[in-house]
């Protein structure tokens, strides 16, 4: 019995080593599985974080496209707008200059000095076709027909962004 007893406690022994063992080993590998998570989960919102900087980058870049669209659409017919308005101011200075000398006759006319009248007519006469006056008049209404279709093209560029960026919902401008 002594011996079964010596069995006993042996075997008792091994099967608490081998409890012991695997107990460590368990506590082991859960350790390592923790620890194997953790970094996982990092890992997971560091590529979450650089998909969302991506998708922001990505964003950023249609938008300096479309921007970038939108400034030549809109620079085209500005151009030729602010090139009608600076012609209109030389053909504005062109008719005041005329003007002026239409005046400086009247004033002769007025004073009773036709000498001078007649002078005066010769040289306003001579200005008249020298800024041909029929073209400059005729010209200013092309000027303006084309400024208002550009100022108009703006206007409906700036108005079908307005209807986009508000999601369809119609605003009067």
């Amino acid at each position: 019995m002594a011996e079964d007893d010596y069995n006993y406690k042996k075997a008792y022994l091994r099967e608490k080593s081998a409890r012991d063992q695997l107990e460590t080993l368990l506590e082991d590998k859960t350790r390592a599985l923790f620890i194997a998570n953790q970094e996982l989960e990092e890992k997971l919102e560091t590529v979450k974080n650089q998909q969302i900087t991506l998708m922001q980058s990505e964003k950023m870049a249609t938008l300096g496209t479309l921007s970038a669209g939108m400034a030549h659409e809109i620079n085209n017919p500005m151009g030729f707008i602010f090139s009608n308005l600076g012609t209109l101011g030389e053909y504005i200075q062109d008719i005041t200059n005329l003007i002026e000398t239409y005046k400086g006759l009247e004033d002769k006319i007025g004073q009773g000095e036709l000498e001078k009248a007649k002078a005066q007519l010769v040289v306003l006469q001579a200005k008249k076709n020298e800024v041909d006056l029929d073209y400059l008049l005729d010209d200013i209404d092309d000027l303006i027909k084309e400024s208002r279709d550009g100022a108009d093209c703006v206007r409906k560029i700036v108005l079908n962004l307005k209807e986009f960026s508000h999601g369809g919902r119609e605003e009067k401008m």
